[in-house]
């Protein structure tokens, strides 16, 4: 049996992003007046008119602001995506070790760079070329990860009738995913990237393979993703699971998370999470002189596209 299931928050602590090949954590920063920026009459270095910090996506514009795109409103082309070459950095395949272990629930999160079209690989602020990631975590009955599978997002196909997969979506992929080239892999606290999960427990076989990358293949393929505005009881959901797990919604998630929808083998679209984009120049992360990644604002009625990150506030259980 599979059914959607709101239980504790899949989140990391407050104003923390976690990407896997970077060294740590790094620390969720806004955009700061006048960081960057000189003044609303001066030089700036972007395309609105909000003296926020350079190259920022116009969340907000006034007409009598100079843009990019000529005119006025939530609409304009963030300059540092513009003629963007995607990365495609080949995720080599791991099989899973000879160990065994039980499934209770599925946790599904994507970290790439997007756009209206595509999904691709992306660079730490250092340049190093990683690829992007769609990672299905799972976890015991005691909600413990026991497993991670990973998948090249490079396969993603824009979503056919995206109106008809959520009536206010902006962007949407659909992800065909292939067994034979996914990465089983294991990141226990202290562990090394040697240490892999391993076959499924007999009660799950139901794959026709202990691999849990078979699984993964059998129960969520194709896998479908949107993103859109982010509203109504979902955003109320967010609000009081983020807020009752005690982060802080009102300051370290409003001003920049948009909804995510998730389909997966022939189950109807469900509000399923949250989405973060990056502040990148292309591909590429950039830091702040703290080395923290920057949370870009949210954009109000399209997708800008950039480095997004997807997290759950649901997971798939199995019982």
């Amino acid at each position: 049996m599979r059914s959607f299931l709101t239980i504790r928050p899949l989140l990391r602590p407050a104003g923390l992003a976690c990407v896997v090949g970077l060294a740590a954590c790094s620390t969720l920063v806004s955009p700061v007046p006048g960081v960057d920026d000189t003044s609303l009459t001066g030089s700036d270095d972007d395309d609105d008119d909000d003296d926020d910090r350079r190259d920022t996506f116009d969340v907000v514009d006034t007409a009598s602001g100079a843009d990019s795109d000529g005119s006025s409103g939530n609409h304009d082309v963030d300059p540092d995506l513009q003629n963007c070459t995607p990365l495609n950095v080949p995720l080599t395949a791991i099989a899973p070790s000879t160990g065994t272990f039980d499934v209770s629930e599925v946790a599904v999160r994507l970290f790439a760079f997007t756009d209206t079209t595509s999904v691709s690989d992306f660079a730490l602020p250092d340049g190093t070329e990683i690829s992007g990631y769609l990672t299905f975590d799972l976890y015991d009955a005691n909600g413990i990860e026991q497993c991670s599978i990973l998948f090249d997002v490079n396969t993603a196909t824009p979503i056919t009738n995206l109106a008809n997969f959520s009536a206010d979506a902006w962007a949407g992929w659909t992800f065909t995913l292939d067994a034979t080239q996914g990465r089983a892999i294991y990141y226990p606290s202290g562990a090394t990237s040697a240490a892999y999960c391993g076959q499924l427990a007999s009660a799950f076989d139901t794959s026709g393979s202990r691999d849990p990358r078979a699984f993964v293949q059998t129960f969520f393929s194709p896998l479908s993703l949107a993103v859109g505005p982010l509203t109504g009881s979902h955003a109320t959901d967010m609000q009081t699971a983020l807020d009752g797990a005690g982060l802080d919604w009102a300051n370290d998630y409003a001003p920049y998370a948009v909804a995510a929808h998730l389909s997966y083998g022939s189950s109807a679209p469900t509000p399923w999470g949250a989405v973060i984009r990056w502040d990148s120049t292309c591909s590429t992360l950039v830091e702040d002189s703290s080395g923290s990644l920057i949370a870009e604002p949210k954009p109000s009625n399209a997708w800008p596209g950039g480095i997004t990150e997807m997290f759950g506030l649901y997971v798939v259980q199995f019982q």
